[in-house]
């Protein structure tokens, strides 16, 4: 099974929206977490673990990701207005010669 498969089954069974939630390894009783890919196999995971394990997975609201859509909107503004400026400047350019 994998994560984006979990995440859909423990999201229709709760109701929630499975757009926004995403799946994490929390690693070391906590001290660090990562988010698991929708394609990553949840088993392959959980036997990368040395047993005894503190580790655990935890399925919840998938912040990064509201993060990546923010930063995709802002890359998108910055790169039209540096095209507008360098076509200003081209054409500021070339009328002057």
């Amino acid at each position: 099974m994998t994560a984006g498969e979990l995440v859909g089954r423990i999201c229709t069974t709760h109701g929630y929206p499975p757009k926004s939630w995403g799946l994490y390894e929390v690693i070391s009783d906590g001290d660090a977490e990562r988010p698991l890919h929708y394609n990553e196999h949840v088993l392959s995971v959980i036997k990368a673990w040395e047993m005894p394990s503190t580790n655990y997975l935890v399925a919840k609201h998938d912040y990064i990701r509201d993060k990546m859509r923010w930063f995709r909107q802002v890359g998108v503004l910055v790169v039209c207005s540096v095209r507008l400026v360098c076509w200003w400047f081209v054409r500021l350019f070339f009328r002057k010669l």
